[in-house]
C-alpha cells in the first residue's frame, strides 16, 4: 500500500510539473519580447468571438470537443 502511495504520488507531481510548463509557455507566448528570445512565431492561444463565448461557459467537454477523444 504504502508503495502504492508513493507511486501515485510522484505521478501526480510529474503531471503537475508537465501542466506548469505549459501554463508558462501560454503565459510567455503573449509577451512579443519573450516570444522572439524563445523564439516563438505566435501567441500559442488565441481569443476570437467564437472561443471568447465558448470560454465563458461551464460545458468545455461538447465547447473544445477536439481536446477529448471520445
Amino acid at each position: 500500500m504504502e508503495l502504492n502511495k508513493k507511486v501515485k504520488e510522484k505521478e501526480l507531481k510529474e503531471q503537475q510539473d508537465i501542466i506548469k510548463h505549459y501554463e508558462s509557455l501560454v503565459v510567455a507566448s503573449t509577451n512579443p519580447s519573450v516570444r522572439r528570445e524563445k523564439e516563438m512565431r505566435s501567441n500559442v492561444i488565441s481569443i476570437n468571438d467564437k472561443n471568447k463565448e465558448q470560454s465563458l461557459s461551464l460545458d468545455i467537454k461538447s465547447n473544445f470537443s477536439t481536446l477529448f477523444d471520445d
